[in-house]
């Protein structure tokens, strides 16, 4: 079970494929554009190991068992542990978890303790920009060389917002049967742009 919270999002990640339930919608992170996170939309299955977003009405949500397991999600960016983990980010790459700063939901930089390491709670995904190995048991990444975001907030696609509206006057020409141009018909027939029309 799955607890979305009144921000309506948890992140996700199990050792099993799972069926996703109706009213959530499950997303992977496919590419960084700016301060922008590219997701991408899953849907009937989850495969196994796979890091996740999750999107829905706040509330507890079952995902079920799946015999099925799809190919893993090639370019995900989203990582995960089945148990509560300490991982360590490298100088120069840093770790992201989803967190909500100044009412916006996203990914957004880990806090790590006096080791530079954070704990990923088990089951959850969070994020690592750089390349990542194993070493002494231990999640590790190497450092990318870049300078990276505080956080980064879901582009889920589709339509963005609206900037300008433009609209286009159309000439209207309206005549009665005598040929007489009208500026302000009443009730009755009118040619109007060629057409006979009643007006009511």
């Amino acid at each position: 079970d799955l607890t979305v919270t009144s921000a309506g999002y948890a992140s996700l990640y199990l050792s099993s494929a799972v069926e996703i339930p109706l009213g959530v919608e499950v997303y992977t992170a496919t590419a960084v554009e700016g301060d922008l996170l590219k997701m991408q939309q899953v849907t009937g299955i989850l495969p196994a190991n796979t890091g996740a977003i999750v999107k829905a009405d706040a509330g507890i949500y079952r995902f079920n068992y799946s015999d099925e397991n799809p190919a893993a999600i090639e370019g995900n960016l989203l990582l995960g542990t089945t148990t509560d983990t300490y991982i360590k980010p490298t100088a120069g790459t840093d770790a992201y978890v989803l967190s909500q700063v100044d009412g916006i939901v996203g990914m957004y930089l880990a806090e790590l303790n006096g080791e530079g390491r954070f704990l990923n709670n088990a089951n959850k995904a969070y994020m690592l920009l750089g390349e990542i190995k194993i070493e002494d048991g231990e999640i590790d990444t190497s450092a990318p060389g870049t300078q990276l975001s505080a956080g980064y907030r879901f582009d889920f696609g589709g339509t963005t917002g609206v900037e300008k509206v433009e609209m286009r006057k159309e000439k209207v020409e309206i005549y009665d049967l005598q040929g007489r141009r009208v500026e302000h018909p009443t009730k009755g027939l009118y040619i109007v742009n060629g057409r006979v029309m009643l007006v009511k």
